[in-house]
């Protein structure tokens, strides 16, 4: 071998050597880069898995302190929210309720209008048929016929003539009351209408004094009712007042009142008190007043001045019937007041039984006596002409008199 060829083969020998290393450098290289990217592949990855923990932490926290504003900050609030509509829901349970009870009341006050409304009916149906009885009596002058069917206020339109209504005041805590009365009536009625008062209110009030709420009263002499509705509205509901009146032409005046002031609680009886049950008459003629010994039927009529509350018991006049007021049976009697015209012995006689028993303050007149021709028409026994309630009252019963100075009342006699 040549030098040339030896040199030749050392070159080509160089030649492969160093592309043998090239290629191994280049594969290395090639190694070492993928090698340093699946590292720099690895480290993103867990950079990336390392910033989603702290995302997800930083997000917990968020989450936590959200919590904590909403704990401390919006819990008061939902929980005001929550109380005012638990309190709305209450409030309309409430209203409900209320309006429940309203009808309820409603309902009951109706009830109650209803029940009053028949009641004032049947009172007032009662009072229509009285006045109806009136007219069919024997009196034709007084009381002329009319169908059963006309009304009540037809019945007092004909047959309460010249009559006013006025209102007379309250008397110590018994309250006012509305009456009518007649424009001819020559004492009472007008000063009732020129004063605003009842007649002589002092005697009603010492009356009143002597009434007890829920008792019993008897109103004898009634007249056209003043002093019942007062009594009526003394006693209350739980009481009764009895009136007696046998003029057909002051009944019906005394109706009318009862009517106008809604009274309930009294009995209006058109009949006199006396020894016995009879029937007997009203006087013809006028005993008191500027009509006096005047046919009482003309004076009507005529409108002239009438003293009604002094006609008596007499005869030619209208029919009426008397009975006792023992057979009433009235019980629970703190007053009984007795303006009979004449007629006191009689009534106090028919009343013994009543007076013993009850034992009730009484208010009466003794000075007017009946004429014979009525006794004797009543055929009235000299006993019981003769009775004195006042000396039989204080010697069997010891009851105390008392005598006023200046009323048109007699005595006043006080129970034991």
């Amino acid at each position: 071998m040549t030098l040339d060829e030896d040199a030749e083969t050392t070159v080509d020998g160089a030649r492969r050597e160093n592309d043998s290393n090239g290629q191994n450098s280049h594969h290395d290289g090639k190694e070492r880069l993928l090698v340093q990217e699946k590292g720099h592949t690895g480290e993103g990855r867990r950079e990336q898995r390392e910033g989603r923990s702290h995302d997800t932490l930083f997000r917990k926290r968020s989450c936590c302190k959200r919590g904590v504003f909403f704990l401390f900050v919006l819990a008061p609030f939902v929980f005001f929210l929550f109380e005012s509509y638990r309190g709305h829901l209450s409030s309309t349970a409430t209203r409900k309720e209320k309006e429940t009870l309203t009808t309820a009341k409603i309902e009951s006050l109706s009830r109650k209008n209803a029940e009053i409304t028949t009641r004032s009916a049947r009172d007032e149906e009662t009072l229509t048929a009285k006045v109806i009885a009136d007219l069919s009596r024997k009196n034709e002058k007084m009381t002329p016929r009319r169908s059963a069917r006309a009304s009540f206020s037809e019945m007092i339109n004909d047959n309460v003539k010249d009559v006013r209504a006025t209102r007379v005041k309250e008397i110590g805590d018994v309250e006012g009351s509305l009456l009518v009365v007649p424009t001819n009536d020559e004492y009472m009625g007008k000063y009732m209408l020129e004063s605003g008062k009842v007649w002589e209110e002092h005697v009603l009030s010492r009356m009143l004094d002597y009434v007890r709420v829920n008792s019993n009263v008897v109103d004898v002499g009634a007249n056209y009712g003043s002093y019942s509705v007062y009594f009526s509205k003394k006693v209350g509901r739980g009481g009764t007042v009895t009136s007696f009146e046998p003029q057909p032409y002051l009944n019906r005046i005394c109706s009318t009142n009862l009517v106008l002031n809604d009274i309930q609680n009294v009995k209006l009886e058109q009949t006199s008190l006396g020894h016995a049950e009879i029937t007997t008459e009203m006087s013809s003629k006028l005993s008191d007043g500027a009509s006096r010994s005047q046919d009482f039927q003309t004076a009507l009529d005529e409108s002239k001045l009438i003293n009604y509350g002094g006609r008596q018991i007499g005869v030619g006049g209208e029919s009426i019937t008397m009975k006792t007021l023992d057979s009433f049976k009235i019980t629970n009697l703190s007053l009984l007041k007795v303006d009979a015209e004449g007629s006191e012995p009689l009534v106090s006689w028919g009343a013994k039984e009543t007076i013993a028993r009850e034992k009730p303050v009484i208010f009466g007149e003794d000075k007017q006596k009946l004429p014979l021709a009525a006794l004797n028409a009543m055929k009235v026994k000299d006993e019981v002409r003769r009775f004195d309630v006042r000396k039989w009252a204080v010697e069997e019963l010891g009851y105390t008199v008392l005598v006023p100075n200046g009323w048109t009342i007699d005595f006043i006699l006080l129970p034991p």
